[in-house]
């Protein structure tokens, strides 16, 4: 009806879950991430990876009296292959089994520093079961000098924590470090891993540092991965379903922020919130994904008869009532498809894109290849009838 004002129609969205980085789109990813672990049940690994200034790809690539700070795009654009590389490692090198999903978001250090955190998923035949079977792939020890060099200087170069300010609350390490020693490893009640420490009764001298180490101040890490890769790569063990959200919601935290005041302007909020590093800047010019997951998510939508979404712009009146007439959803169209087919009325509407692809007509067609994972957008209880 031409009396109707659009400006007053709707829900008015400023910063859809299409735009990388808001809120809406982290909720969404977050969403996607525990669709993968009601599918595949707990995760296995946590792995946080951080670029290392001193790889030699960027160190060959400086001139004279540069540092890695100086050059932030060849930063960048090492770690995006070291990214590539690692989980090209993982899927096809198996170093921690047979992985069935990973999640992965980038993150950037105030400093500079682009990081990744890792979820990993494994099939049965990989997963960590006993403790003896977390030794073979997770140490948390300084390995010794004389018997492998090496290793022994990565890890006091790269997996020590040595506790300053940023790590201190009330006078205590927020990550509780120096933790006990620990002649074996054991998994506690909550099946979280208390990593093997033993007492050595050795300490050592981290390159350009006076400070001691021993085993109490060692960060988790993979032998094999740390001597790949060469860089601080944090590898924990998860065996709680507990741990499950809490890691979830870890790595969607959001970005780095500088000091903000509530407004009601979704834009000007998202600009006081940000501090933006010349190595994220840099990231998203050259359009490196901030965030990866696989298998794919489909997002199935949920609503009553004749309620389905609608994107519309409300400055341009032009066709609008048409695309009303036309709309369909994943919803609509599921029901269509069981409607006339006996082999679509075999799934769930939340099973459904295991079996059937959305394609670009807004119709479900028969898979003929792939995988995916199908979830519903989330819908609270207060919604009522919706949500029942």
């Amino acid at each position: 009806p031409n009396n109707i004002n659009l400006q007053n129609t709707g829900k008015k969205v400023i910063l859809p879950s299409s735009f990388i980085g808001s809120p809406r789109s982290m909720h969404q990813l977050y969403q996607d991430s525990m669709s993968i672990a009601r599918y595949f049940g707990r995760i296995d690994y946590f792995i946080t990876m951080t670029a290392n200034p001193n790889w030699n790809e960027i160190k060959s690539q400086l001139l004279p009296d540069q540092s890695a700070s100086d050059r932030p795009d060849i930063v960048v654009r090492v770690f995006h292959q070291k990214v590539k590389a690692f989980i090209n490692d993982l899927l096809k090198v198996k170093y921690l089994g047979n992985v069935n999903a990973h999640v992965y978001t980038i993150e950037f250090q105030k400093r500079g520093l682009p990081h990744m955190h890792l979820l990993i998923f494994v099939d049965e035949n990989s997963k960590l079961r006993e403790p003896s079977d977390i030794d073979k792939v997770i140490s948390a020890e300084i390995p010794d000098p004389n018997i492998d060099p090496e290793l022994h200087n990565l890890v006091l170069s790269f997996m020590t924590h040595s506790c300053d300010e940023r790590c201190q609350i009330n006078n205590k390490c927020s990550k509780n470090f120096p933790k006990a020693f620990h002649e074996a490893t054991t998994i506690d009640k909550e099946s979280y891993a208390q990593y093997r420490r033993r007492n050595t009764g050795q300490s050592f001298r981290r390159p350009y540092s006076t400070s001691e180490f021993d085993n109490r101040h060692i960060v988790p890490y993979c032998p094999v991965l740390l001597r790949r890769y060469q860089c601080h790569m944090n590898v924990e063990y998860c065996g709680s379903i507990k741990a499950i959200k809490y890691i979830h919601k870890y790595i969607y935290k959001g970005h780095d922020r500088i000091t903000l005041e509530i407004q009601n302007d979704e834009i000007k909020q998202y600009l006081d919130a940000r501090y933006i590093s010349a190595t994220e800047a840099l990231w998203r010019i050259y359009a490196f994904e901030l965030h990866n997951e696989a298998p794919n998510i489909v997002r199935l939508q949920v609503h009553l008869p004749k309620e389905q979404p609608i994107i519309f712009d409300a400055e341009n009146t032009t066709d609008i009532v048409n695309q009303i007439e036309n709309s369909t959803s994943t919803l609509i169209e599921y029901f269509n498809e069981c409607a006339k087919s006996e082999h679509a009325r075999q799934y769930l509407y939340q099973e459904f894109p295991q079996y059937y692809v959305w394609n670009q007509k807004k119709k479900w067609k028969l898979r003929k290849q792939g995988f995916a994972i199908g979830r519903m957008y989330y819908i609270p209880p207060k919604a009522g009838e919706i949500f029942y």
